[in-house]
């Protein structure tokens, strides 16, 4: 979820994706808390934000899994975005698995920043859930307010024990019909996996 819209968000996406590419197929760095810091050193590089008279505020929170085929142990880092795990064996409890409150680029001073790395045990039939702020922070419904976590969390919740297609229709017909004619404020991006 880069800062910024139209062209300044779509240079910061583009500088992100390169960058990622770079990190994990060219470094070979596939734990995503070491990611994500080589992520933050390289957009402060692309983006002069360590030269005091450039300096830019332009950033980016992030989501990141590392899934291995076989696995049950998962890992995750986040830059200001929470990793959602609803367990079907505690009958699809969520549990939240928060983020290092830092962003990947911008201008706060960091000695030595890390992005910690957590790692997850996951069981077949828990549901795991990426996403941008977008959703949540949609205006809309009867009194014009924004739709928060917790209308999304059980949004999910009636529809966890579904295939992902239909989660997917139903998120998107709650969010339609909560937006209705109110303008679309941000990039919306929900990624759901079923282990």
């Amino acid at each position: 979820d880069c800062t910024g819209h139209g062209v300044p968000g779509a240079f910061m996406s583009i500088v992100g994706n390169t960058l990622l590419n770079e990190i994990v197929n060219d470094k070979k760095i596939y734990t995503p808390g070491d990611i994500l810091l080589e992520l933050h050193k390289g957009v402060k590089i692309a983006l002069n934000q360590n030269a005091k008279e450039f300096e830019r505020r332009d950033g980016m929170d992030i989501t990141l899994c590392a899934i291995t085929n076989g696995s049950d142990v998962i890992e995750y880092a986040g830059a200001n975005r929470p990793l959602w795990i609803y367990r079907k064996d505690k009958d699809y409890e969520l549990e939240i698995i928060k983020a290092t409150k830092f962003p990947i680029g911008g201008l706060e001073l960091e000695e030595n920043r890390v992005y910690e790395n957590h790692k997850i045990n996951v069981a077949p039939g828990d549901c795991l859930y990426l996403f941008s702020d977008g959703y949540a922070d949609q205006f809309g419904g009867p009194k014009g307010k924004k739709f928060m976590l917790t209308n999304m969390q059980k949004t999910i919740f009636e529809c966890v024990t579904q295939p992902m297609e239909v989660q997917k229709e139903h998120l998107a017909v709650v969010f339609n019909d909560w937006k209705k004619e109110t303008e679309q404020i941000d990039d919306v991006l929900v990624i759901g996996i079923k282990i």
